[in-house]
């Protein structure tokens, strides 16, 4: 299962070419969806899992979920809540929930991307400092892409709502592979998957569990065979270089496709 905005289907079935039933599940943007990524009920998802489960080509009990940046937020959050999932696949992720994204002048108020059982769950605030507000405003009036690393970084620095947005992945009951590009400019992966694996081994996870990090790689580090000269989208930086990107890519597809074949083969 691939929590995927709808651009990211034929990713989706990159991996049916491969022999595996994909399903790739839009959870915002999309009429009767939420328009904004704020507040998405777990429950959503596990609904998806259940309708996934019954299908006559999929084996139950060898459910593997991958995502991309919030995507990989949302299915680390996922997989530590529902105990169907045997796998997880994380590129680019966060340690942590992390504030809802596409905050209005109208509505500016602070709410959590996920929600489980009607409740927000616990998350880290965006709260940037007047030099990050600054830097925004120079690099738009220059028409010149936005690096977010450093806000989340300044984030982090909240210890009030650190601790309580961490995601427990320790209570993940199945392997995990992270994936990240050291040269992240949207949000310190990097970072993330190193807590990530700090916490799942100060838990004594019993499921193998590994973090690749890429030198000169980025945000980006998605499925091969796509351009990987596009540093920016959306007036977004993503960060790394052309050729650590298509590196990081080809490498980080053949250790997905060994993971998934080593276990749920």
């Amino acid at each position: 299962m691939v929590p995927a905005v709808s651009q990211q289907r034929s990713r989706s079935a990159l991996l049916a070419d491969h022999g595996y039933c994909t399903l790739a599940l839009t959870y915002f943007g999309t009429a009767p969806l939420p328009a904004r990524l704020q507040e998405i009920p777990l429950e959503y998802f596990k609904k998806a899992i259940n309708w996934l489960r019954t299908q006559p080509e999929v084996q139950p009990k060898k459910i593997a979920i991958i995502g991309l940046s919030k995507g990989a937020e949302a299915a680390l959050l996922v997989a530590a809540t529902y105990p169907e999932i045997n796998a997880v696949i994380a590129y680019a992720p966060s340690a942590l929930i992390h504030q809802g994204l596409g905050a209005t002048n109208e509505d500016p108020r602070e709410r959590s991307s996920w929600t489980y059982r009607g409740q927000q769950l616990p998350f880290l605030p965006y709260h940037p400092s007047a030099a990050f507000v600054e830097y925004i405003q120079h690099q738009r009036q220059a028409q010149a892409p936005v690096a977010f690393r450093r806000a989340y970084m300044e984030s982090l620095q909240n210890q009030i709502y650190l601790e309580q947005a961490r995601i427990p992945v320790e209570k993940i009951r199945g392997p995990i592979l992270i994936i990240s590009g050291q040269e992240d400019l949207m949000w310190p992966s990097t970072l993330f998957g190193d807590m990530i694996e700090e916490r799942l081994n100060n838990h004594y996870h019993p499921y193998p569990h590994q973090h690749i990090s890429y030198a000169d790689a980025g945000h980006k580090i998605g499925y091969p065979y796509l351009p990987t000269t596009i540093a920016h989208a959306r007036g977004n930086a993503y960060g790394g270089t052309p050729e650590g990107n298509a590196y990081a890519t080809e490498h980080a597809w053949q250790a997905l496709l060994t993971f998934l074949k080593q276990t749920l083969a």
